[in-house]
């Protein structure tokens, strides 16, 4: 999927999604009983942390002396942002349905969703499988972080054309030997791979705006099917918009350098054109662009990897399997 924002139609480099939660009628929501804010309120709350999660993170690549540690804990921050907001619109759409609408406590959104009734329930697992390319790797980073003991390690190389800044998630295989997750990092010519920064940060930029797109659908389905309404989107602004042209410009602005392995896979393309206030978001770049790419035939690499006393082993990104 790809995304076009034109600012002389929605009047905001937002989501469309920004724009139609502006034009939600109060008769339809319940967010009351559910002891939430409004979907707009959780929307605002939700994409305020993302946007200020993007911004200092592309601060710290554009600065060339940027510490690793303060990298490493802004785009901790932006995944964890990310996947706040994934969870947070269940609870927008949650906002559609009286609290008497399912009788049991079920405690996360997506699961009470699904217990309204067995349209909603097609509608959410639709909505499921359309976002899964969209946060399969986002989730797996976040998930193997938090609930088992993997590790995030900085990694660069040096080449002709400049220097690139990456990561990877450290795993253990059957032998006890650490190595690069391969659930996040798989096997390239029969090396351990990473991830730059360059490829992550477009790609989790141009991810939020799709998955926000497949959200206003979904929003759009449930209104439709629940009180006949079809809801239309209001040209509004954004008072934050600045910031978020700025974020786009300057995630256009990182270099398409990458790991050797990163070229053989799709790479996000974000054009910015300031003079018709038009942006394209592209999941995978024109071929056209891809061709004008250059491709470093060395890298010299440098990595952290972090020690715990016992472990003894350890296969590192790009040094051979």
């Amino acid at each position: 999927m790809n995304i076009i924002i034109n600012k002389s139609q929605t009047g905001n480099y937002n989501t469309d999604l920004y724009n139609l939660l502006n034009n939600i009628p109060d008769n339809i929501l319940y967010n009351q009983e559910h002891r939430l804010r409004p979907p707009l309120g959780i929307y605002s709350v939700s994409t305020i942390r993302v946007f200020n999660a993007f911004e200092k993170v592309l601060a710290l690549l554009k600065n060339k002396d940027s510490k690793i540690d303060e990298i490493a804990t802004e785009h901790g921050e932006l995944l964890d942002s990310l996947m706040a907001y994934i969870d947070d619109g269940y609870l927008m759409i949650k906002c559609f349905f009286p609290a008497s609408s399912v009788k049991k406590n079920i405690p996360f959104a997506h699961n009470w969703l699904k217990a309204v009734d067995n349209n909603v329930k097609e509608i959410i697992e639709d909505y499921q499988k359309d976002i899964f390319e969209h946060r399969d790797i986002l989730a797996k980073i976040v998930n193997k972080i938090k609930h088992n003991h993997a590790r995030y390690c900085h990694i660069e190389a040096s080449t002709i054309f400049g220097k690139i800044r990456g990561f990877y998630i450290e795993g253990v295989n059957e032998k006890g030997v650490i190595i690069p997750e391969l659930d996040i990092h798989p096997i390239y010519n029969n090396i351990y791979t990473s991830i730059s920064y360059n490829k992550d940060i477009k790609e989790r930029l141009v991810d939020f705006y799709i998955i926000s797109k497949l959200l206003e659908n979904v929003i759009h389905r449930i209104v439709k099917t629940k009180y006949n309404i079809t809801l239309t989107p209001t040209q509004c602004n954004y008072a934050q918009d600045d910031k978020v042209l700025k974020i786009l410009k300057d995630c256009e602005s990182l270099p398409n350098l990458y790991f050797s392995d990163e070229y053989e896979k799709e790479i996000p393309q974000i054009k910015v054109d300031s003079n018709s206030n038009v942006i394209e978001l592209r999941s995978s770049a024109y071929k056209s662009f891809k061709n004008k790419f250059v491709r470093p035939t060395s890298y010299k690499i440098r990595t952290i990897m972090t020690a715990d006393g016992v472990s003894n082993s350890w296969a590192l990104p790009y040094f051979g399997k």
